[in-house]
């Protein structure tokens, strides 16, 4: 895991032909939809560089269902194609957990170009016993990291839903590249969060990486 200080400051020089073919993925989490936060906000400036980019729905999310939120993010994305370097995922929250099982489903052939995963998990929240089911089995980190060639984990200090040392767990387990910010609680709208320029300025280092 390297840790990127909260000053780092990321280069958004970017060329529209870096970015021909991807796919972006933006996972919601509990209790959320793709209309709130950062989501849409994300997608018109993906959009706005001619990258793809869409926002899933998940069924339930106030009662989540860890196989159903599989199934889902995996009809809506093969949905589009098959998956391959060019394909991307932003994941927020318990979206995080979701989106990492569904890749640990994944034949081990396959390869995804990168994860940006914002407040992420992967033990029991002692805020939200219900989403236990979520993480009763350990990742498969081995073959996530296999599978996704960048991995980035983003987390606040001052987080009160995910603590911020259960995002670092995550980081150190997949072995993703750690941004801790001393604010920001837990990047929702309600913590003034309508757009989010450091998860989008991560894809696309991401993006760029995966195209030199």
């Amino acid at each position: 895991m390297k840790l990127i200080h909260a000053d780092h400051n990321l280069s958004t020089t970017f060329t529209s032909g870096h970015s021909v073919g991807a796919r972006i993925y933006i996972i919601h989490g509990f209790d959320s939809n793709p209309n709130k936060n950062w989501f849409q906000w994300l997608v018109g400036e993906l959009v706005g560089r001619d990258i793809y980019a869409k926002v899933l729905c998940l069924p339930t999310p106030e009662n989540p269902n860890p196989s159903e939120w599989t199934r889902a993010i995996s009809a809506q994305v093969r949905g589009d194609g098959e998956l391959d370097e060019r394909v991307y995922f932003v994941a927020h929250s318990l979206g995080c957990i979701a989106t990492l099982r569904f890749i640990e489903s994944l034949d081990s052939s396959v390869r995804v170009g990168g994860v940006v995963l914002v407040s992420g998990f992967c033990e029991e929240l002692p805020t939200l016993p219900e989403l236990s089911s979520f993480v009763e089995s350990p990742l498969q980190s081995e073959k996530i990291k296999q599978i996704v060639r960048h991995r980035v984990v983003i987390s606040a200090r001052d987080d009160v839903i995910v603590p911020f040392s259960l995002s670092e767990n995550l980081a150190e387990l997949i072995s993703a590249d750690f941004i801790a910010r001393d604010q920001g609680g837990h990047f929702m709208d309600i913590d003034g969060f309508r757009e989010l320029p450091l998860v989008y300025e991560t894809l696309l280092e991401q993006i760029r990486a995966n195209n030199d």
